[in-house]
């Protein structure tokens, strides 16, 4: 309740009530979306859930998905089009799929939990604070415990170093090759997930949280973008390299020039998620008839920038990964989508051309793979 709390209380002032029109699609987190499927038949009580819901009302649905659910929805757009009559299904029932804060395409802070059980949270913590998070927890046990979690794993970055360059760790022994170590994270769960661009990664579940891969399915279903910006956030990170092969952040490293704090390199984002994940699939990777979106409908991507007030949560101006379920702006947007009202494009970051850049990257990868769609 505490991340949705604010927008279900919103949408209740325009008639939205839960068990009626308002459902909430909550999953386990911990377990693949193949597992929630295989487990939970999650995907097809969805729906089945959507469906009844919209034969009441009468009405397409409109989903909001928020961080991971991105990729959780992701994946249920492509698992109800592999089936018979799907995307006409998708067409006719839902109106639009919403990315709120969606990590697209992963979140590097996932790299940093995975290979050594810290953050830019544990980083910046003082010696005292540090002690006694270990005491509580150790680092081993963190580790543990989080690469026992095939759901973490669908937010590792996608799309390797066309996406987010080749810097994405650095270490104090030149002799270590990050993309190697990258690669040892990637395959604690490799049979769930294809995170690079094989484009012919089997089965084809493996694909379906990545944007980069499969192309949207050919339906009426509208995708729009809401995030926020102008958030520091971790981006890439320095590593030290013990003679035993232990691994932690270097938090000496300290450059101002780079956005460098305590071995973590920062860049412009909604504070979890770097703005390349937020804004790149709907600015540029999603353009209509393009390789990854067969139809002509436009992706619309709406910004947020973060002007929090100093309450606990940031008031109706934050724009934070998971406060910004409260923001103002972003709740008037939401009202406007579910009544029918055309959303436009407005942007204040510079991701446009960040994602052109990228886009050229990517574009050069696909033309020089037989195998890509």
């Amino acid at each position: 309740f505490w991340v949705w709390g604010a927008a279900i209380e919103n949408l209740a002032q325009i008639g939205y009530i839960g068990h009626d029109n308002l459902v909430m699609g909550s999953y386990d987190w911990r377990i693949s979306p193949r597992q929630l499927e295989d487990r939970d038949g999650y995907f097809t009580e969805l729906k089945s859930k959507i469906e009844i819901m919209v034969k009441r009302k009468k009405q397409k649905a409109v989903l909001l998905a928020h961080s991971l659910g991105g990729s959780v929805t992701l994946y249920f757009l492509q698992f109800v089009a592999a089936q018979p009559g799907g995307e006409q299904w998708l067409s006719e029932n839902i109106h639009a799929v919403t990315g709120i804060c969606a990590a697209w395409l992963g979140a590097p802070k996932t790299i940093a939990a995975l290979l050594s059980g810290e953050m830019k949270d544990t980083a910046e913590l003082g010696t005292i604070e540090t002690y006694a998070v270990n005491t509580l927890v150790s680092r081993a046990d963190r580790i543990s415990v989080m690469r026992s979690w095939p759901g973490l794993s669908a937010l590792l970055p996608k799309g390797g170093e066309a996406v987010w360059g080749s810097h994405m760790l650095r270490f104090n022994d030149s002799s270590v090759e990050s993309s190697e170590v990258i690669a040892g994270v990637e395959d604690l769960h490799s049979s769930h997930y294809e995170h690079g661009l094989d484009w012919t990664a089997m089965p084809p579940e493996r694909r379906w949280t990545n944007p980069l891969l499969d192309p949207l399915p050919k339906t009426t279903v509208k995708i729009v973008c809401l995030y926020g910006i102008d958030k520091i956030t971790e981006h890439s990170y320095h590593y030290l390299m013990e003679p035993d092969g232990d691994i932690f952040l270097d938090t000496s490293v300290y450059d101002p020039d780079s956005n460098t704090t305590s071995g973590v390199v920062n860049s412009n984002g909604d504070g979890t998620v770097p703005l390349t994940s937020l804004g790149y699939m709907c600015v540029h990777g999603w353009k209509p008839r393009g390789p990854l979106n067969p139809t002509d409908v436009p992706p619309v991507t709406r910004e947020y920038v973060n002007r929090p007030d100093k309450s606990v949560r940031g008031g109706g101006g934050t724009a934070d990964h998971v406060d910004i379920l409260g923001n103002h702006d972003m709740t008037w947007d939401i009202f406007k989508l579910v009544t029918g009202e055309i959303l436009e494009d407005r942007l204040y970051s510079g991701v446009r051309e960040q994602s052109e850049t990228i886009g050229l990257r990517l574009g050069e990868r696909r033309a020089a793979d037989p195998g890509a769609h």
